[in-house]
């Protein structure tokens, strides 16, 4: 898998067990099927050999062989690291004399193959679908609200190892509207972070229900955030994910509101509108909620 290999699998390996000597990797154009994913597993005595398509695929054969040999997986876990291996797996995977050979017997009969000539055993498996999707809105805010770089590195080698290769990316997306709103629609950073939400809350304000409620945030968080969205997307993209970012939903500050209401009035013969305030969400009342909408045919919305 080209310049991804190295980084790929040095990370698996790190992630597995440092000192652990590392299984072979190397790429497999050849048993690529048209549109999909493919990754081969072959042993020739206690040598494992991981060949695959892509970088996720070759992650995911990993995760593969330690479930199937050796009885165990990579899961979120208690801390929320992604990270939980018992000291006897660790003490297994670091074993130089493990027997990868076990890898046929006990893998279902459609996948395994061996050539007697040479006494090697290959495990072939082909992706079912080309796109794995994971995660919805909320969970960036029941979920990783607060967690900074060690968590998100470690959930990303979480994603490539159970085959995950489109996640949802939204963390940091308020410095995108901070900028817009500021440099663009010339709206002061106090009006733009009354309108943000704490935190925990992000994917409420991001769906358009709420505006203040638990803010503001200040200004050296949104900076932070975005820096952690930048590691998150080139770790992601190391692994040949493709991230799946947000794009504009219709809703803005009032502030913006009130600049777009104004331009609305002049140039109503060229189809422009004004925004529109939504009801009040789920018990929320006041300035929490009523969130200003641009009407997705109005030419602002684009």
């Amino acid at each position: 898998f080209g310049p991804h290999s190295d980084a790929v699998s040095h990370r698996i390996h790190f992630s597995v067990d440092p000192k652990a000597p590392a299984p072979q990797w190397c790429s497999d154009a050849d048993s690529r099927r048209p549109g999909g994913e493919c990754v081969s597993l072959s042993s020739v005595g206690s040598v494992l050999t991981i060949a695959s398509t892509t970088p996720v695929a070759c992650a995911w054969g990993l995760h593969y062989a330690m479930k199937n040999l050796m009885n165990s997986s990579v899961q979120w876990g208690v801390d929320g690291t992604g990270v939980q291996l018992s000291p006897a797996v660790m003490k297994r995977l670091a074993a130089s004399d493990f027997a990868w050979r076990d890898l046929a017997a006990v893998s279902h009969r459609r996948h395994a193959v061996a050539d007697r000539d040479s006494g090697e055993v290959a495990v072939r498996v082909a992706a079912a679908v080309p796109r794995r999707y994971m995660y919805n809105v909320c969970t960036f805010g029941y979920t990783a609200a607060f967690w900074r770089w060690a968590e998100w590195e470690a959930e990303v080698d979480w994603l490539a190892l159970h085959g995950v290769n489109m996640p949802l990316a939204l963390v940091g997306q308020e410095a995108v509207w901070l900028e817009l709103w500021r440099d663009v629609y010339n709206v002061s950073e106090a009006d733009v972070f009354g309108h943000f939400t704490g935190p925990a809350f992000w994917p409420w304000h991001w769906m358009g229900n709420l505006r203040k409620w638990a803010g503001p945030v200040t200004l050296q968080y949104v900076a932070d955030r975005r820096e952690l969205q930048r590691k998150i997307l080139r770790r992601m993209r190391a692994y040949g994910m493709s991230p799946v970012l947000q794009a504009f939903g219709g809703h803005v500050p009032e502030a913006v509101a009130d600049r777009l209401r104004t331009i609305a009035e002049q140039n109503v013969a060229a189809g422009w509108s004004a925004p529109r305030q939504s009801v009040d969400w789920m018990g929320f009342t006041g300035e929490n909620t009523g969130v200003f909408m641009v009407d997705p045919a109005d030419p602002a919305f684009a």
